[in-house]
């Protein structure tokens, strides 16, 4: 089969480079499937070049102008089955999940107004102006398909320049690369010669390893980065040891966790609980990874989950009745945690060729062992007696994770007033009331940051 060549992006131009500098990326079956261009040192230092010389620039576009040249961007991006196929292929995401969280975002994209103003909030009044603040380094996730659109429309709105590392395992870079040359596109059919560095304004920086921050630690810069808790503060100890950063925003995996009371309505919610924690194999960052569920209908609760959770076997991400394959690594990684824990026999899986394939499964815990979030269609169960116990039980899942917030907690109660009494005793970014953890508002802060409210400057205008 032939490889999908993926270049480097520097100043507008794509940058093919030598076999020394190409790494092949291989699908969930082990067969190859794309060609990553990787940058070398100087490579590196061209990128951040690029940046900075196109950073004045942007600020004179119009913000309106770039809402329509990303509306026209989202008509020429992921627009045919076979760039959706090529992301299933490389993540073993579900090919349902990546079709129609792609075209969310990219509807989202189409109609930004309504975003931009929710986001700026105050600094949006009549009395102030929006500057660009510095050039913008992205760490991307593998799984990065959709933030892609998420992360780089908000720094093109913030009219940043951006330099983008996605992670090695390819997807990312696929996905980066997918919007450039949409973005490109756009730009041709608008023909306008004042909108010309918004084809420099997005860097594609192919390189494996951490090198690339001894190049690009600039003081004033804004750095964004995605991953697991240990790489976040590995990578922002890197940099603040480097530079003054103007900012550093974490967007860690966190955990979302869900609360079932003694009067809720299991046979309406039973599902959309079980898809809140299997979405994209139980591997985004909304996915639920702790259940707490009220003692007097514990047992009741977890036979109705335990029996809507053998609908849910992992596989073929093209076959639409199954949630897609954990990564090998992550695979591995689950297994071992639950048998260090001896609650190994609690894991539904089962073995395909290679594959140990992770099924939808429940990990019943008492009040002092230890939840962690696996990156997989699994979570751990807690049992809890009162509001008391619940708030127990969160701070120490939470101090277990050296975490201070969950990213969503979804609380299901027949009651809105009993929902209301609940809220003091939660720790997260989002809460929300019958409704499961996994879907997306666009209006909320994700993970509690308006990234575009942090990547402007606002000045108060006093006439």
């Amino acid at each position: 089969m032939k490889t999908i060549q993926i270049p480097s992006y520097i100043y507008g131009e794509e940058r093919f480079a030598g076999e020394a500098f190409t790494r092949t990326v291989q699908d969930i079956s082990g067969d190859p499937v794309l060609e990553v261009h990787d940058l070398n040192e100087w490579g590196v230092k061209g990128a951040g070049e690029t940046a900075i010389s196109v950073q004045p620039a942007l600020d004179n576009i119009p913000v309106e102008d770039i809402f329509e040249v990303l509306k026209r961007t989202m008509n020429f991006y992921f627009t045919e089955d076979v760039t959706f196929k090529t992301v299933c292929k490389i993540t073993g995401s579900p090919f349902s999940h990546v079709k129609d969280a792609t075209q969310s975002v990219k509807e989202w994209c189409r109609d930004l107004l309504p975003y931009y103003r929710t986001g700026l909030g105050s600094a949006g009044i009549s009395n102030t102006r929006i500057r660009n603040s510095a050039p913008v380094l992205a760490v991307l996730p593998g799984n990065s398909d959709q933030e892609v659109v998420f992360v780089l429309a908000q720094t093109l709105m913030a009219k940043n320049a951006t330099i983008v590392r996605p992670s090695s395992s390819g997807a990312g870079a696929f996905a980066v690369y997918e919007f450039i040359k949409a973005l490109n596109r756009a730009l041709d059919s608008l023909d306008s010669q004042r909108l010309e560095p918004l084809r420099s304004a997005v860097c594609l920086m192919n390189t494996p390893g951490t090198a690339f921050l001894d190049t690009l630690c600039y003081d004033g810069w804004n750095y964004i980065f995605f991953g697991d808790r240990a790489t976040i503060r590995e990578i922002t100890g890197t940099i603040r040891n480097r530079c003054f950063p103007r900012i550093t925003l974490g967007y860690g995996a966190g955990l979302s966790t869900t609360v079932i009371f003694d009067d809720h309505n299991m046979d309406s919610h039973a599902g959309s609980i079980m898809d809140s924690i299997t979405v994209n194999r139980g591997n985004e960052c909304d996915a639920t990874d702790i259940l707490y569920i009220h003692d007097s209908v514990f047992d009741r609760v977890m036979d109705k989950l335990t029996k809507q959770a053998a609908n849910y076997l992992s596989g073929d991400p093209f076959d639409m009745e199954k949630i897609g394959i954990t990564d090998l690594s992550n695979a591995d990684y689950i297994k071992g945690e639950l048998i260090k824990r001896g609650k190994y026999n609690n894991l539904n899986m089962s073995r395909e060729n290679a594959l140990d394939l992770i099924h939808a499964s429940l990990i019943p815990l008492n009040k002092f062992e230890t939840a962690l979030e696996y990156p997989g269609p699994v979570a751990s169960v807690r049992s809890f007696g009162g509001l008391k116990e619940l708030s127990y039980l969160i701070d120490k899942d939470l101090s277990d994770n050296s975490l201070e917030k969950n990213l969503v907690t979804s609380v299901y109660s027949s009651l809105e007033s009993d929902f209301l009494r609940t809220i003091p005793v939660l720790k997260a970014h989002t809460v929300k009331w019958n409704k499961p953890s996994h879907t997306f508002n666009y209006e909320i802060p994700h993970q509690g940051i308006f990234l575009l409210r942090e990547l402007v400057e606002t000045m108060y205008l006093d006439h």
